[in-house]
C-alpha cells in the first residue's frame, strides 16, 4: 500500500487535550497561591512537559518562572490535568511521545 492509503486518526500528530479547551480547564482549576495576592505577584509561568504514549503527562517542569509560589501552582495544575490524546504517528501507526510548552497567567484583577 501506498502511505497515502493508511487511515488517518486524526490529521495532526500533535498530542490533543481530551478535555476540550486546555486554557479554559486552566482558567478554572487554578489557585492563586495567598502569598501572591498578599505581594500583588503576576507573571506568566511557562510549563513544559511530555505527553506519554497513554496520554499521562510527564517530566513537569517549569521552563521561566516567576514567583516561587506561582511556578509551584502552575507545575501542580498540569501535574493534576486530565489525560491528553496522545500524538498520533501515522507513518507507524501508533501512539508517539511528544514535548510540549505551556504558558499559564497570573493575573490581579
Amino acid at each position: 500500500r501506498d502511505l497515502h492509503s493508511f487511515p488517518t486518526r486524526r490529521s495532526s500528530d500533535l498530542p490533543l487535550f481530551a478535555q476540550g479547551n486546555l486554557m479554559e480547564w486552566i482558567s478554572k482549576n487554578v489557585v492563586y497561591p495567598k502569598d501572591a495576592i498578599q505581594n500583588n505577584w503576576e507573571g506568566k509561568i511557562v510549563i513544559g512537559f511530555t505527553v506519554e504514549l497513554d496520554g499521562s503527562l510527564s517530566n513537569v517542569h517549569v521552563i521561566k518562572g516567576g514567583a516561587y509560589s506561582l511556578n509551584v501552582e502552575a507545575v501542580r495544575l498540569m501535574k493534576s490535568a486530565p489525560k491528553f490524546i496522545p500524538a498520533w504517528c501515522p507513518l507507524h501507526q501508533q501512539n508517539v511521545r511528544r514535548d510540549l510548552t505551556v504558558t499559564i497567567s497570573f493575573n490581579l484583577q
